[in-house]
Parts: C-alpha cells; structure tokens; sequence
C-alpha cells in the first residue's frame, strides 16, 4: 500500500493530473497506486446518438484493461433518433454490437457503490479503503490520449461485434474489385450553419480524395468500386453519381455501419458513427481531422500528395496479403 504525505500527494496532484481529462486523470490514479479503492467502472448516462454511446463504452473497456479494473457493463437505455419504440431501439443498438458480451453486469443494488469520477477526482476521501465502482458517461478523454490503449481493446470488441447474426444485411460489393465506403455526413449538419463548420466537408473535397483512391488502385492494377452513404435528397448528391459512385440514401442504420466496417478502404466523416465503424474495420481507414484523434495506422487526409503516397503504399500491403473482392 502506496502512503503519500500531504506534500507529496500535492505534488504529484500537479504533475499528473494538473489540467487532464477527468477520466485521464482517474486512470493515473489508479495505475500509480494512488486510488486503490475502485473495483471497476462502469459507462453509463449518455442519451445522444448510437455511435458515441457505443464509442464511450469502448472507451471504458480500454480504460478498464489498461488500468487492471473490473468493467461492469449497464446496458443501453436511451439512444437519439430511435426509429419505433425507444426501449426496442436502443434493445436493437445493444444486441448488434453485443459489448456487454462476457463481461459482469452492473445490478441495481450495485448502484449505492457507483461514484461518478467527477466526485471521485475531489474526494481524496475516496481514494482508499473502500469497494467503489467508478462512472462516467463517457473515458474518451483517456482512449483520446492513449490510442494504443483503445488499439489494444479492439480485438475482443471486433470479436463481441461478430457474435451477432449479420447474414440479413446486404454487403453492396461487386466481385473482382475493391468496396471503398464512403461517409458523408449530412443531415444533421450543413455547409451554412455557423456551429458546424468542424463537422462539415464539402463535396468537392471528398470527391478528391475518392479520385486520388481511385488512382492509387490504378497504380496496383486493381479496380475501386465506390459507395457514398449519407442522408438526404438524390439531388443533391449528382456530382457523385456522376463521377461513378452508387448512393446509398436513408438506408437502415445497421446496414449502414456493417458496410462501413467492412470497408477495403473506408472514408470516414468528421462523426462518432464512422469513427466506430473505423474501430471495427481492418482495411484502410482515410481519417479528416476530428476531435478524436486516429489510431496509428489510419492515413491522414492532410494534402494530397502525402495522403496519396500513404494510400498507394498501403494498397501495395494488402494487394500482396489478399486478392480484391
């Protein structure tokens, strides 16, 4: 058992935790022996839309193995933008990513042990001597600062992710070639809008990168076959039907995701649903820049040149590891 005095516990409040995230800033209580009394920790109260609420619980599960704590999961109870009934909706979110597989539930009479980190991180108090289940709505502050923490959980969610039955949605590829998916995020955001401007891209930007895609395949003797999934009328999308894309408007949510995440190549948007659907892919992940950042291996849409170099030499990777289609 670790014993600071009070000096050195202020000093090392000030090295380690001055400014961090909340949950940064838990975890290096816990992983250097400071906080001994959190059993686990749980992720629970969010009520936004289904790709952040899945993205924090896997937050939580990095956090939970990198740290040696028990993750007891609360399932899913309200997400936004539920088609039918709420309960089923978020039942449905629950049941297809599956991330409460194997792992301990959290139960009601638990509740009276549960301590939001927010209360946890002022309450030295706390920190010993006790059977505490730590909570928050989300550990993305942590997993946003150690993506190799979030690389690591990934296996074992890629793995829950499968144990679900997706022989009912339609993978839309075509034999002989490559499926780039591309997410372009419209709907909730637009080019007008004063607060959107960090989530929007333009079309013309987009259709570049598909371009240089479509261009690095040429360069390894491989065909692309592009598909555009987005929110909105026909209409406004013609530029990428005329450059040879296939839309895929309004289409069911989890069709959506499960094409994403089996991407050959997967363009995401600056959204919490195409960076999870990017956690669940292991083709190659064309990442804007976004508050989360990117796990090591995705290229980076920086200027064309780099981001056109980085995607040839990693077509040139997976030409001599798998065939296309």
């Amino acid at each position: 058992m670790i014993v600071l005095s009070p000096s050195v516990l202020l000093a090392w409040l000030k090295t380690r935790l001055g400014g961090a995230p909340q949950s940064l800033a838990f975890a290096r209580l816990v992983q250097d022996g400071v906080a001994t009394s959190p059993k686990g920790l749980t992720c629970r109260g969010k009520d936004d839309g289904g790709g952040a609420q899945v993205h924090a619980v896997i937050s939580a599960l990095a956090l939970a193995r990198a740290t040696g704590l028990t993750y007891y999961h609360s399932p899913f109870r309200s997400i936004a933008h539920a088609e039918g009934n709420e309960a089923e909706w978020a039942e449905s979110w629950e049941t297809f990513f599956n991330l409460g597989h194997g792992e301990k539930q959290l139960r009601s009479e638990q509740d009276a042990k549960c301590v939001p980190i927010k209360r946890f991180l002022k309450s030295p108090s706390l920190w010993r001597g006790g059977d505490l289940i730590a909570e928050a709505e989300h550990f993305t502050g942590f997993t946003d600062a150690d993506v190799e923490a979030l690389a690591a959980v990934l296996p074992d969610v890629r793995r829950k992710y499968a144990l679900s039955d997706k022989s009912a949605l339609t993978l839309h590829r075509a034999p002989g070639t490559l499926t780039m998916n591309v997410h372009v995020r419209r709907g909730d955001v637009s080019a007008d809008h004063p607060h959107h401007s960090n989530r929007f891209t333009g079309d013309e930007a987009i259709l570049e990168t598909v371009r240089s895609a479509r261009q690095a395949a040429e360069t390894q003797g491989l065909v692309l076959s592009v598909n555009v999934w987005s929110q909105g009328d026909r209409a406004d999308f013609l530029a990428y039907e005329e450059a040879g894309c296939r839309l895929f408007l309004d289409t069911d949510i989890f069709e959506t995701i499960h094409n994403l995440a089996q991407s050959d190549i997967l363009l995401m948007a600056k959204s919490s649903l195409s960076f999870v659907a990017a956690l669940l892919n292991d083709g190659i992940c064309l990442y804007e820049g976004f508050w989360h950042p990117p796990l090591p291996h995705w290229i980076q849409l920086q200027d064309p040149a780099s981001s056109g170099t980085a995607l040839r030499d990693a077509l040139a990777v997976r030409t001599r590891s798998k065939p296309a289609g």
